[in-house]
């Protein structure tokens, strides 16, 4: 199963996002598969990643998309989720 998350940088920003790094922490049960980010996201802009869940256990598993910037809030973190069967 796969989802995509969409990232972008608001145009009241007024400021070129600089990413760092763009991973998966937690679970090597999710994966990127693709994404359209490069290193600069510029104000107004959005870019997407997508992430595979493949599960190697059954039940609840869990990680993080982690997002690293040069913003004050960095990391940006969406939790995932998924339930093995």
């Amino acid at each position: 199963m796969s989802k995509t998350a969409t990232l972008s940088n608001p145009t009241s920003n007024h400021a070129t996002a600089d990413i760092t790094a763009i991973m998966i922490s937690g679970s090597s049960d999710f994966s990127i598969t693709a994404k359209t980010c490069g290193a600069t996201l510029a104000a107004g802009g959005s870019c997407s990643i997508t992430i595979v869940f493949n599960p190697s256990a059954k039940g609840a598993l869990y990680g993080e998309l982690l997002i690293e910037d040069n913003g004050s809030n960095s990391p940006q973190v969406v939790q995932l989720d998924g339930n093995g069967e």
